[in-house]
């Protein structure tokens, strides 16, 4: 599912800009590495800050966004 949204339906190329939502689920955890192999940038949405770091530090999104205490 992650591989197809963001490959067949996405068609995301080199040096796009790449925004998960969930992206700290299943899904989008594994949407967001594949758009990074590809050359996107990534930025994902999730609701804890512990996940924004997890997102940035451990799968190598670029940045992540606490939507619940950022703006």
């Amino acid at each position: 599912t992650a591989w197809a949204g963001i490959v067949e339906v996405g068609r995301a190329r080199p040096g796009e800009t790449v925004v998960v939502a969930a992206a700290a689920g299943a899904t989008g955890s594994l949407a967001g590495q594949v758009a990074r192999n590809l050359g996107c940038r990534v930025i994902g949405l999730t609701g804890r800050e512990d996940k924004c770091r997890w997102l940035v530090d451990e799968l190598g999104f670029d940045h992540a966004i606490d939507y619940r205490h950022q703006n």
